[in-house]
């Protein structure tokens, strides 16, 4: 399987809420990193997600382009949101992913925290 389609996998899990089904795209030791944010293990990931979907009516993450080497991806994409408030974003960002054994063993996140 090519790694584009693990990330697609986790991204359109998130799209739907789906605890399950995004925590299943990570390795049991995974790190997450984010501005201000540096994660271990998907417990801790699914912890994290358990606090942060309730912000958002609808989240959908699109890969615009991405290059693959070896067991690395590095993925732009379009993050389209509605907030609990109503407020709707689309924002760009960057995530580098280092996968394993078709696991996200890694991923890091570039992105402008003020867009979300």
């Amino acid at each position: 399987m090519a790694h584009i389609q693990i990330v697609k996998k986790y991204w359109e899990a998130e799209g739907k809420k789906d605890m399950d089904g995004a925590v299943s795209c990570f390795a049991a030791d995974a790190t997450y990193l984010a501005p201000g944010l540096e994660l271990t293990g998907s417990e801790a990931i699914k912890k994290f997600y358990e606090s942060a979907w309730g912000g958002f009516r609808s989240l959908s993450v699109t890969p615009t382009n991405w290059v693959e080497s070896g067991d690395e991806i590095a993925v732009q994409y379009d993050c389209h949101f509605i907030r609990s408030s109503g407020e709707e974003r689309l924002v760009k960002g960057f995530n580098y992913f280092k996968i394993s054994k078709g696991l996200i063993r890694e991923v890091s996140c570039y992105f402008n925290p003020a867009d979300f």
